[in-house]
Parts: structure tokens; C-alpha cells; sequence
């Protein structure tokens, strides 16, 4: 199998040496180096810093497989008086595809490397009203930003992002109803061909809510950057702005959302109470309107959406936007036919399904490869398809590219300098194969193979992915007029059928079938298959936590802890000078005992010590459950518990508190607990007494077993986002949202 096509490029431009003073830049042919089919593809480079003679420039043409599909050298007019001379890359149509350029440059003994990218589509000229009409579903979030001072004030153009994916044939997107800034909604509404889904979220400062609250300074402060996210405004000011607001979008638009993952720092009751406001003025002014909240997609009462519908939230809505971000998206079917069926239960009726984000990071240090990116992009729309998703919009235009740990900054279907990645293709290709069509059913080809067949104008499409790197399967098309497509869009010669049978190699970079015929229809099933995509069984960790005859003594020094069990908190990514740390557990009759012993170069935390905002800096979180839980449900009971603990905050002092309210981010201190840090010349340490009293259910003798696993988080200043070490007897990472993969923990003599 040919090496990813960034990974090939990478090594390529890494071999040569780098002269700083010749700089080759590509000059964007707009939008975003798009070509259509059956047009020839031009693309100049300005290339600075060379001698006014002897240039030679070299370019290589590599497609999404990293095939050469084109090398020779590129015409180039000579340098001018300011060193700076333009190549230029000309060539005859290309079939439909992903294509990066690599550039050399000789002059004189000095060299220079450069890199672009393009692609090759049959792009669309459709109106939003077509899109409506004609039921199509898949999109891409819109993405605002100005210039990027890391990228020497590099400018983002959303201008030409909506104009190159509304030519490719995505014609959702997601943006804010009321936004002025960057391109104001009113622009992406009537400027563009795009439907939008509106998000209902923030309100103007004059709205909050101080008798609630406080004194708005200081709950910006607690609060700071998105305050407005997690606070309920005030009702009758806020639902005024809100009716002249709607007025000002244009009634075809008529698809809103509410709110944006309020479950990450707001209590379901509030949340419910704002979806009242909403509600109330969106059904005066949009009685038709498509509208729903922005949800967990979690089932059971203990969970955030079942506390916000036994508040009322969904009272008068029609939809629910979810946000199942899966790394690989194998499963998502599950996950969302699941929480469909319990939805139905605890409301008695069927509501719209959207999803609105959904993606995977690119970030060289720690993320997904870009042709990763792309197949996982391509098979979880087709998933998604299949359960009935009606809007898709994933996450999202752009990317700022900052910092190379940080996910955050690598999520984009195009660069920061607008050019594509290959996500943004492969996404163009699933729409073009099967959006605007209907689900059939699944053929069943094997485990670790998809086959999910739809129908589109009359035409059978059967999409076939395998999530290992290589399955063979052989089956009747009950077709001899078939065409094959790759991932962004070429077209393949279809090996030829023995005896009415068709062998194809899958890996995971879906393939197109068109044109299979009803006898195979027939045979698609719509109900989900347990053995489709196996998974091991979860083994759940054990560990002992050994008996303490005498109790720790808590002033930070971990001299008693020697004879306790022992794991690590490590990443492999990570020196474990720079984070990482020993785990010891204990108990008596009274406590259930921790330390950690933590290697950190830098302690940093300046969140608060108030909110479960601790965890954002250096800081353990510990997960404790009573009974311990195999249900596979990604949900919380009361008896499962999140502490965290930090040896610094904002306001300089250590932490330890227990989240009391998950999705409110409310926290408090563990009556009766003890606890003591000290900053180490390594980093820090931790002794921590949890009262068996404060855990409901937790085992309190010798031989009984509860669950507890720990994470540690670490940040440092000179990056964006933070690192997450896991225990390293574990096989999985740990949150607070799987319970059931927590270890188990057994009290020993």
C-alpha cells in the first residue's frame, strides 16, 4: 500500500536542504486551486530570492495515493532586479482527484523546496433552493478568522472557502443567526448559494442577568472567554432582541439550532429554561421552523439529555443536533440508532436528526495523517446517511495550523492559505455519489467491511470500505454496466467479472460502485448487524489497593507509600520529564488513599479553583465508581464520581474538589477529606484521604471491589492545548464519560 501522500511529501521536502533566502510561494488560483473536469490546470509560483540568472526549477505532480502523475521542469521567466521570478506548472485536464505539487529550486548551489496543493472536480452550479428541494444533506461548517500573525499575517478568505465549497457541492453550513463580525451571516445567506443552519447562542451584555449572577465584570472574569455560553439571560429583554433578530433572516432559511454544547459548562435545568425562551418567540415568528437544541446524544436519566427533557427542554421541538465526533467512525450507526430509540421512549415521537460537527484532527504531533482525515470524513457520512442524518455539517472550513500538539488548530478541510485538503474532496465525493439520494440497505460481505447501498435517480450505489488495511471480497453485481470510483472521485477500471462475480480489494479509502443491479438490492437488509464491526471485548483492569496498618501522614512526601501497588501515567509522545507520574492507592477503614508522584517541568495552572474548569492546566482528574458498571452506556449514575486535584490555580493555592453538577460545572470540597501538595524539583506531588463515608456504595472491607482509574493533564506555556497521560496498565485512555471501562479496584489485606 503506497505511503499517505503527506508523509511522502514530508520526507521529500525534508531531504532537501533549505536555502532561507529562496522562497517559493504558490499564487493561488481561485477558489482554493479548484479545477473543473475537462479544464487544463495552471498554476504560477512566485519564487524570491534568486540570482538574476541560472534558475532551474523542477516540479513532481503526486496524487492522493502519492503516484507520480506528472515531474519536468516548469518555465520560468528570470529574476527580475528584486530576485523574484514566477514558474509556471501547465498541464493537460486531469481526471477528477487530490493533487499536491512539490517545487525545486537550483540556482548557483543554493536550493529551495515548495509545496501546493489542488484538486480536480466536477463542480456543481446549484442554488440553496435546489439543494432543498432536491433532499440534500451533506455540507460543512463555516469557519471565521482573520489574520494569523504566525503565519506572517496570512489572511483567511471566507470568501473564497464558500465559493469553493458550494462548487463542490456542499451546500450546508453552520453559523451563528445574529453574526456581524468576520462575514456577517446576512452575507453567507445572500452572497452564496448555502443553506444554513442557524445557531441561536450569546446575547448582547446588557441582557445578562446581574440579580442571577452578580456583577457582570466579575462573571466575564470567572467566565472568560465565552460567558454568555453557560448563562441564562434575562427572559423578557432577551426574547425582544431575539424576535427583531429572526426578523432579519430571510424566511427560506428556516433551520435553527440552539445553543452550542451547552452540556460542557451548564446545568440541563438552565439550558431547558433558555430552550423555553427560544421556543416561545422562534414558533411567534418561524410557526414552521425546523428547531432543536444542540445535545450530548447520551441516553439515561442521569445523563445531561435525560435531566434537560424531564426539565421540558425539548417541549415544541422538532430536532436535535448532535456532535458524534468517533476516531474511526465505525460504530456511529450504533450510537445514533440507539440513542434514536430511547429519544422515542421519552418522548413518544419522532424529531429531526442533524449533526453539526464531526471531524478528526490533523495536528503532526498526535493527530490523524490528512488521507486519515479523508476516509474517516467519507465513511462516517456514509454511516451517517444511512441512520437518516438530514444535515451534516462537519468540523470544519479552516484551520489556523499554530501548534502542532493542538487538535484544535488542525481540523480544517482546507490549509490556512485556502489551498484543499484531501478531506474536502473525498467529502465532495461521497455528495456527489449518494447525496440527494435514499438508503437501501447493507450488504453483508464480511466482518470489518462496509457495503451500504443507496439509490440515487433511479441508479444503485454500492459504497465499500474495509476499516482493516486490506480486505478481498467477491460478490454478484447482477451488472455488467458498472462504473468504479475512488475516494475523490476518479474513475476505475472495473476488473472483469468471473462467472457474474466481481472481486474488489477494499482498504480504508471507500470505493463508489454504481449501476449494481435489483437482484443485489434485494439481498441489503436494513438492520444493524452485531458482527459488522467487531470489537474486543472490554477486559476490564484490575488493581488491589493495599491496607494501611498506620495512616499517611499528609505533609506531601510520599516516604509511606513504598509497599503500595504502583502504576504510571505516561504518553509516548511525551519525555517523562515533561509529564508523567507514579500512582499509588491504599485504605483503611476510614479512607480510600492516593498519591501521585508527578514529573512536570513547568506547574501551570491558572483556572480557577471554583468551576471543573481546574482540569485546563496541570492537574489529576480521578474517576470513582460505587458499583462498578458494564453496561457499555456512555453515562453517569450517582455513585460515579470525577475529583480533580491541581497544586496550583489562579489563585495560587492547591485544589482538591469533586464535580458535583457535570454539565453545570459546579465543584465542591470532600467533606472530610484529607490532602496535601508540594511542588518537587521535578515537578509535584500529592497525597490525597477520599472518606469511604463521602462514596455512595464503595466497598468498605477487605475483598470488596469498587472502580478507579486517574488521568493526568498537563499544560505548559508554550502551547495551546494540553497533554493527557493515561495509566499505563490500561489499554485505553479514561474519561469521565465511560464508566465502564474504568479499573477495577479491589480492597486487599
Amino acid at each position: 500500500m503506497p505511503k499517505p501522500l503527506a508523509c511522502s511529501l514530508a520526507l521529500l521536502v525534508s531531504a532537501l536542504p533549505l536555502a532561507a533566502e529562496i522562497k517559493i510561494t504558490a499564487i493561488r488560483e481561485k477558489p482554493s486551486n479548484l479545477f473543473n473536469v475537462e479544464e487544463p490546470v495552471r498554476l504560477a509560483l512566485e519564487i524570491k530570492g534568486l540570482p538574476q540568472a541560472g534558475a532551474e526549477v523542477a516540479g513532481e505532480v503526486k496524487d492522493y495515493f502519492g503516484q507520480i502523475v506528472w515531474s519536468g521542469p516548469l518555465p520560468t521567466l528570470p529574476a527580475d532586479a528584486s530576485r523574484q521570478a514566477t514558474a509556471t506548472l501547465s498541464l493537460p485536464p486531469l481526471p477528477p482527484g487530490y493533487y499536491e505539487l512539490a517545487t525545486r529550486v537550483s540556482t548557483g548551489g543554493e536550493t529551495g523546496a515548495g509545496r501546493s496543493s489542488f484538486a480536480v472536480f466536477p463542480l456543481v452550479d446549484r442554488s440553496a433552493k435546489e439543494v432543498r428541494d432536491g433532499g440534500y444533506r451533506i455540507g460543512l461548517k463555516k469557519w471565521s478568522h482573520g489574520p494569523m500573525s504566525w503565519h506572517g499575517g496570512l489572511d483567511w478568505d471566507e470568501d473564497e472557502a464558500m465559493k469553493a465549497t458550494t462548487r463542490l457541492g456542499l451546500q450546508w453550513t453552520r453559523d451563528e443567526f445574529n453574526r456581524t463580525s468576520h462575514q456577517p451571516v446576512l452575507d453567507t445567506i445572500n452572497n452564496y448559494p448555502m443553506n444554513v443552519i442557524l445557531k441561536i447562542e450569546r446575547f448582547p451584555r446588557e441582557i445578562f442577568d446581574e440579580d442571577r449572577y452578580g456583577p457582570l465584570d466579575a462573571w466575564i472574569k470567572a467566565r472568560k472567554p465565552a460567558w454568555t455560553l453557560y448563562t441564562v439571560p434575562k427572559k423578557e429583554p432577551y426574547q425582544k432582541w431575539l424576535r427583531e433578530e429572526l426578523l432579519k433572516i430571510p424566511a427560506e432559511q428556516n433551520v435553527f439550532e440552539i445553543w452550542n454544547e451547552a452540556y460542557n459548562g451548564m446545568s440541563p435545568e438552565d439550558f431547558a429554561e433558555i430552550c423555553k425562551y427560544v421556543i416561545e418567540i422562534v414558533r411567534e415568528v418561524r410557526p414552521d421552523a425546523i428547531i432543536g437544541p444542540n445535545l450530548a446524544g447520551m441516553p439515561g436519566d442521569f445523563a445531561f439529555d435525560g435531566k434537560f427533557i424531564a426539565a421540558g427542554g425539548l417541549e415544541g421541538m422538532n430536532m436535535v443536533a448532535l456532535h458524534p465526533y468517533k476516531h474511526p467512525p465505525e460504530g456511529v450507526r450504533e450510537q445514533i440508532r440507539k440513542y434514536r430509540d430511547w429519544l422515542f421512549n421519552k418522548l413518544g415521537r419522532e424529531v429531526i436528526f442533524t449533526v453539526t460537527e464531526y471531524g478528526a484532527p490533523t495536528h503532526p504531533k498526535g493527530g490523524f495523517t490528512e488521507n486519515q482525515q479523508a476516509a474517516f470524513m467519507a465513511r462516517q457520512t456514509i454511516l451517517m446517511y444511512a441512520e437518516d442524518i438530514k444535515i451534516m455539517a462537519p468540523h470544519w472550513m479552516g484551520q489556523t495550523e499554530r501548534d502542532p500538539t493542538y487538535r484544535e488548530d488542525y481540523y480544517g478541510f482546507y490549509r490556512a492559505n485556502n489551498e484543499p485538503k484531501p478531506s474536502v474532496v473525498a467529502l465532495a465525493t461521497t455528495a456527489r455519489m449518494i447525496d440527494g439520494g435514499r438508503y437501501v440497505g447493507d450488504l453483508w460481505l464480511g466482518a470489518h467491511v462496509g457495503a451500504s447501498m443507496f439509490e440515487k435517480q433511479g441508479v444503485h450505489v454500492l459504497t465499500l470500505w474495509s476499516n482493516r488495511e486490506q480486505d478481498v471480497v467477491t460478490f454478484a453485481p447482477d451488472s455488467t454496466s458498472l462504473r468504479l470510483f475512488d475516494i475523490v472521485g476518479k474513475e476505475l477500471p472495473v476488473p472483469a467479472q468471473q462467472e457474474g462475480r466481481l472481486q474488489l480489494t477494499l482498504t480504508g479509502d471507500p470505493l463508489y460502485l454504481v449501476g449494481v443491479g435489483p437482484v443485489l438490492a434485494a439481498q441489503t437488509i436494513t438492520e444493524l448487524n452485531p458482527d459488522h464491526w467487531p470489537r474486543p471485548p472490554v477486559v476490564r483492569n484490575e488493581r488491589t489497593a493495599v491496607r494501611f496498618a498506620t495512616p499517611p501522614v499528609f505533609d506531601g512526601k510520599l516516604d509511606e507509600w513504598t509497599h503500595a501497588n504502583r502504576f504510571d501515567l505516561i504518553k509516548d509522545t511525551v519525555a517523562g520529564g515533561d509529564g508523567s507520574a507514579n500512582i499509588y492507592t491504599g485504605w483503611d477503614d476510614t479512607y480510600f488513599y492516593i498519591a501521585a508522584d508527578v514529573r512536570d517541568n513547568e506547574v501551570l495552572n491558572k483556572n480557577r479553583g471554583d468551576t471543573n474548569t481546574i482540569y485546563r492546566g496541570d492537574s489529576l482528574e480521578i474517576f470513582i465508581s460505587g458499583r462498578p458498571k458494564s453496561d457499555g452506556l456512555r453515562q453517569l449514575e450517582p455513585d460515579d464520581y470525577q475529583i480533580m486535584v491541581s497544586p496550583t490555580s489562579a489563585d495560587g493555592q492547591a485544589k482538591l474538589v469533586v464535580v458535583v453538577e457535570q454539565f453545570g460545572g459546579k465543584v465542591a470540597p470532600i467533606e472530610g477529606a484529607k490532602f496535601a501538595t508540594a511542588i518537587t524539583s521535578r515537578g509535584w506531588t500529592a497525597e490525597i484521604g477520599i472518606p469511604l463515608a463521602a462514596l455512595q456504595n464503595f466497598p468498605r472491607s477487605a475483598g470488596g471491589t469498587g472502580a478507579f482509574d486517574i488521568k493526568m493533564n498537563d499544560a505548559d506555556s508554550t502551547r495551546s492545548g494540553r497533554f493527557e497521560m493515561y495509566p499505563n496498565d490500561h489499554s485505553n485512555g479514561v474519561s469521565i464519560n465511560a464508566p465502564f471501562n474504568w479499573s477495577l479496584i479491589r480492597l486487599g489485606e
